[in-house]
């Protein structure tokens, strides 16, 4: 449902593009992030790339509707663009871990990694388990304490001046759940290799 009134709004489907003319040996023009040490030897191209924004995390447990939507296609292009490669298999590697395995052809037309195993999903998804956890603070907060009403004979200052207190625990809670999101939201530089897939 939010991809249908995300896409009715007109929101972008890009979050960055990566793209290296390996035929030329440099960087093409990208979008949203910044190539830095770009190397090219023995059939392997590496890189450093820092983007200006995160792809949209995918909660696991919603993995199943990337099958019924074009979500990533339409809303989350974290796109990754290599061409002059000669044909074959490739495998993609983020800081040492296995993004994927994909075609030279797949990786000439941009390949969308925005879901791809590897450290930026798991910060996405770091970033989103925040989010979720300070969702449950605040409804526990506005539900649990704000909207509790007691009885008309229970009323006392007393009781009023604990639901302050607690009031005021719960709001600094959430405060410091903001600034980890804040904190983890920032992407970072990460280190990529596009080499040749073994067997």
């Amino acid at each position: 449902m939010a991809w249908a009134v995300l896409k009715g709004m007109g929101a972008s489907a890009s979050v960055s593009r990566a793209e290296i003319d390996g035929s030329a040996k440099k960087a093409g023009a990208s979008e949203g992030c910044q190539i830095n040490n770009l190397k090219f030897a023995n059939a392997t191209v590496s890189f450093d790339r820092l983007d200006k924004a995160l792809p949209m995390p995918i909660d696991e447990r919603a993995e199943a509707a990337l099958k019924l939507a074009p979500i990533l296609e339409d809303l989350d292009r974290y796109e990754l663009k290599v061409t002059g490669l000669a044909s074959g298999n490739y495998q993609v590697e983020i800081d040492g871990e296995l993004a994927g395995k994909v075609t030279a052809e797949e990786l000439g037309s941009g390949w969308n990694l925005a879901n791809a195993a590897g450290p930026i999903t798991k910060q996405s998804r770091e970033v989103l388990k925040l989010v979720f956890e300070k969702n449950n603070v605040f409804f526990h907060r506005w539900r649990e304490v704000q909207l509790y009403s007691l009885p008309a004979w229970a009323n006392s200052t007393e009781l009023e001046t604990k639901r302050t207190a607690e009031l005021a625990r719960i709001d600094k809670q959430v405060a410091e759940l903001e600034d980890q999101i804040q904190k983890a939201r920032k992407p970072k530089s990460h280190h990529f290799e596009v080499k040749p897939a073994t067997p």
